[in-house]
């Protein structure tokens, strides 16, 4: 059993990766940060985190997620998005997530995925924050999400003028989501 305490990019295996795979990861931990905090690993750029568990209790102020915190594929215009994107594949996650920001980006899985790829993962975890709060995923942008299944308890303060809370996804804009089940409990 891991603690781990850090500011920015903070993970119980790393803070930060870029253009890495990681394949069959196990983590126990408290790991805290204040963004970009994750189970596994706080921020993923151009990677993959592939048959992996995480049992942990997350807290941060924002971009905090059970298996990773941020999850983020950059390119640059006029280039068009990556043919094979930033992507969790058959992970699984436990504990307690929390983020205390007010657009908290907060998930089970993680808190949040610009441009990329979530299949065949799950989130049985209890998640805390004020907006942007959800059972699998806080916030997916331009993201696919395909076969998962979210059983979490779900807890946010979201201000009635900023959507933002749900069992399987705080919030959602792009692509597709498909086959996907919750059985969540917001409050």
């Amino acid at each position: 059993f891991a603690s781990i305490e850090g500011r920015g990019s903070v993970g119980a295996l790393a803070g930060s990766i870029q253009q890495t795979r990681l394949e069959k990861i196990y983590v126990q931990a408290d790991v805290i940060g204040l963004q970009n905090v994750g189970g596994i690993v706080g921020r993923a750029d151009k990677s993959q985190i592939i048959d992996s568990i995480s049992v942990s209790d997350v807290s941060g102020s924002t971009n905090v997620g059970g298996i990773v915190g941020d999850v983020i594929e950059i390119y640059t215009p006029p280039h068009h998005p990556p043919a094979d994107p930033s992507s969790i594949i058959r992970c699984f996650a436990s504990g307690n997530i929390t983020a205390t920001e007010y657009t908290s980006y907060a998930g089970g899985v993680a808190g949040r995925v610009y441009s990329g790829l979530v299949k065949e993962s799950y989130s049985t975890v209890t998640v805390t924050g004020i907006n942007y709060v959800g059972g699998f995923i806080g916030e997916a942008n331009m993201t696919d999400i395909e076969n998962s299944f979210s059983n979490a308890t779900v807890h946010a303060d979201a201000q009635p003028y900023l959507p933002g809370t749900g069992g399987f996804v705080g919030i959602y804009s792009g692509n597709n989501i498909e086959y996907n089940y919750s059985s969540s409990n917001l409050s």
